[in-house]
C-alpha cells in the first residue's frame, strides 16, 4: 500500500512540475495575492488617512508582593514605588497611502486605561528607528492617560508604546483609543471588515493556500525539507529574577514576549544577580516545574552555575552619582579622577573640601550596595585594577541616615538592596556618593550629579575607549530543562530585541560581540 501511495503522489508531483502544472499553480498563487493588494488600495483610496492602533498587550507584571522580603519591587523614574504593577503594548501605524502632517491631527491621539495610573512610557520598535526619539520627546501622561503628540507620520511609519501602570492589567479590550484625523480616522486593527470582503478574502487566502500546498508537496517529492529555526515561543511559567540594575529592562521584554507568545506567563522578581543564581539552582535541585532565567551583572562563578546554560545580552554601563549640593554650581555632571575616587572609599578623604576645594565642604556619606553584580563590578573595575576587587569599606550606618559606629572618624557607609534605593538615597543625602547603572542613575529625577572618570562617561563610546565601570548581563537557565526558558533567552538576544535593549540604554551584544568577550 505505501508503495502504490508513494507512486501515486510522485506521478502527481511529475505533473504538477510540469510546465502547465507549474503555471496554474504560480497563477493559483499569484492572481489572489493581486485581487487581495488591489482592494486593500481600493479600501485606502475610501479612506485617504488612517491611524491604525492594536493594543497587543494589557497585563499584571506578577511582580512580588511587598512582604516578599529583600526582594526589588519596581520604581518609576522618580523614583516612587509602583504599586501593582502592570504592563501595557500599544503599536500605532500610518496604515494608510497617504502622510499625516502635524496639521492633519483635529484632536489629539488618547489612549486611556479605565482602571490604572500610568506611570512611564517608553517608545520601542520605532521605524524609521530616529521616529522614536521624535514621539518620546513629545509624549504627555495625563493621569490614566498617554496623549501623544501631533508629529508628522510619513505612510507605513509605525512605533511601539510600553506603558507602565500603577493597577490596571484587564482586558486589552479596556483599553480606549481616541482622536480626530483630517480626512480620515482613528482606527482598531481588531475592527471587522465588512461580510463581504471578509467572504472575498476568505475565497482568494483559500485558493492561494490550496495552490500553494500543492506546489510545495510537489517540491517535496524531490527537494529536501530545509533546515527551519527553532521558534522562539513557548507554553508555560517562567520567572525572571536576578540583577536589580537590569530590572527595567527584564520587565520591558518580559512584557514584549509576553504580547508576542500569549501562552507563556512571564513575571519579573528582581532582587540582585546572587539572589536569582540561587533561586535557579534551588529550582533545579528541587526539578521546579517553574522556570527560571537568572540576570547577572557579569559572568557568575563556576561554584553557582552547574547544570546552567548563559548568554551574553547586554552591555551595562554604570555610573557613580554624587547629590548635588557637593557641588551646586555643576550642570549635571562632576568631573573626577580615578584616584580621587578611591581615596574616598578608602576614608583619606572625609570631606568633600578635601576632594577638591571647589566643592562644598560636607562630610564624604557613602552609600554603597550590598552583595550584587554592580558592587562586584566597582569593586573590580574602579577600586581594583580589574582583575583583583578593592572592597568598598565596612557598613558603618545601617539605616542610611545616622552612623552606628562610635569612632566618628570612620567614613560614614551604608548599603542599600537595589540601584534604584541607592538612586533615591544619594539624591536625599547631602555630601551622599554612590554607583547605579547609567541609564537608571540619567532617567531618574533625583538630585544627582552624574560623575565623569578621568574625563570618561558611560557611554558605548567611552567604554571602547577605556572608561572601566560597567560589565556585561548574561542569562542564566537550566542546561536540561524544557524549552520556554531557553526560547526566552533566545528572544533577548535577538536582533528584534537588539534595538529595544539599546533604546533601554544597554547596547547589545548581538551587536558588540567583541566587547561583550572582553569581561
Amino acid at each position: 500500500m505505501t508503495g502504490i501511495l508513494g507512486g501515486v503522489f510522485s506521478e502527481l508531483g511529475q505533473s504538477l512540475l510540469t510546465s502547465a502544472g507549474l503555471t496554474s499553480l504560480i497563477l493559483g498563487v499569484v492572481l489572489p495575492i493581486v485581487a487581495n493588494v488591489l482592494l486593500r488600495r481600493r479600501e485606502r483610496s475610501r479612506q485617504r488617512r488612517k491611524l491604525l492602533y492594536n493594543v497587543l498587550l494589557n497585563s499584571r507584571l506578577g511582580l512580588d508582593p511587598p512582604d516578599a522580603g529583600d526582594v526589588v519591587r519596581l520604581n518609576d523614574r522618580n523614583d516612587n514605588l509602583i504599586v501593582s504593577p502592570s504592563l501595557a503594548v500599544v503599536r500605532i501605524t500610518n496604515d494608510s497611502d497617504s502622510d499625516i502632517g502635524e496639521d492633519d491631527y483635529r484632536a489629539a491621539t488618547r489612549i486611556e486605561f479605565a482602571d490604572g495610573t500610568v506611570r512611564t512610557v517608553d517608545v520601542t520598535d520605532a521605524h524609521p528607528r530616529e521616529l522614536g526619539q521624535l514621539i518620546s520627546q513629545g509624549i504627555a501622561i495625563d493621569q490614566n492617560a498617554v496623549i501623544l503628540p501631533r508629529k508628522h507620520l510619513n505612510s507605513g511609519e509605525r512605533f511601539k508604546l510600553l506603558i507602565l501602570l500603577s493597577g490596571g492589567g484587564g482586558r486589552v479590550e479596556d483599553v480606549t483609543v481616541s482622536g480626530l484625523i483630517r480626512g480620515g480616522d482613528v482606527v482598531d486593527a481588531r475592527r471587522p471588515r465588512g461580510a463581504a470582503t471578509r467572504r472575498w478574502r476568505i475565497a482568494t487566502v483559500s485558493i492561494a493556500s490550496l495552490s500553494l500546498g500543492a506546489l510545495i508537496a510537489a517540491g517535496l517529492l524531490y527537494f529536501t525539507r530545509p533546515t527551519q529555526s527553532p521558534p522562539h515561543c513557548s507554553r508555560g511559567t517562567l520567572v525572571v529574577g536576578g540583577s536589580s540594575a537590569f530590572a527595567t529592562a527584564s520587565a520591558q521584554v518580559a512584557g514584549s514576549y509576553s504580547s508576542y507568545c500569549t501562552q507563556a506567563t512571564v513575571s519579573v522578581r528582581t532582587g540582585n544577580s546572587g539572589q536569582g543564581l540561587a533561586e535557579l539552582q534551588a529550582g533545579i535541585t528541587a526539578n521546579d516545574k517553574v522556570q527560571r532565567v537568572a540576570m547577572s551583572d557579569g559572568l557568575a562563578d563556576d561554584s553557582v552555575t552547574a547544570r546552567t546554560a548563559q548568554r551574553a545580552v547586554a552591555v551595562v554601563p554604570y555610573s557613580i552619582v554624587v547629590n548635588q549640593k557637593v557641588f551646586p554650581a555643576a550642570g549635571g555632571t562632576l568631573s573626577l579622577t580615578i584616584a580621587q575616587v578611591r581615596r574616598v572609599f578608602d576614608g583619606r578623604q572625609k570631606s568633600w573640601a578635601d576632594v577638591d576645594p571647589r566643592l562644598a565642604d560636607l562630610p564624604v556619606r557613602i552609600v554603597a550596595r550590598g552583595q550584587s553584580g554592580s558592587r562586584n563590578a566597582f569593586e573590580r573595575y574602579v577600586l581594583g585594577n580589574g582583575r583583583q576587587q578593592a572592597s568598598q569599606g565596612q557598613r558603618t550606618s545601617t539605616n542610611c541616615a545616622d552612623q552606628d559606629d562610635v569612632d566618628k572618624s570612620k567614613t560614614f557607609l551604608c548599603e542599600e538592596s537595589s540601584t534604584s534605593a541607592v538612586v533615591s538615597r544619594v539624591g536625599q543625602l547631602a555630601g551622599a556618593i554612590g554607583y547605579a547603572d547609567a541609564p537608571d542613575a540619567t532617567r531618574s529625577n533625583a538630585r544627582l550629579l552624574i560623575v565623569t572618570l578621568d574625563g570618561r562617561a558611560g557611554t558605548i563610546q567611552d567604554i571602547t575607549a577605556g572608561y572601566p565601570f560597567w560589565t556585561v548581563e548574561h542569562a542564566y537557565y537550566r542546561a536540561d530543562g524544557a524549552a520556554l526558558a531557553a526560547n526566552y533567552a533566545d528572544y533577548l538576544t535577538s536582533p528584534a530585541q537588539g534595538a529595544a535593549l539599546r533604546n533601554a540604554g544597554y547596547p547589545p551584544c548581538s551587536a558588540h560581540q567583541e566587547l561583550c568577550k572582553s569581561r
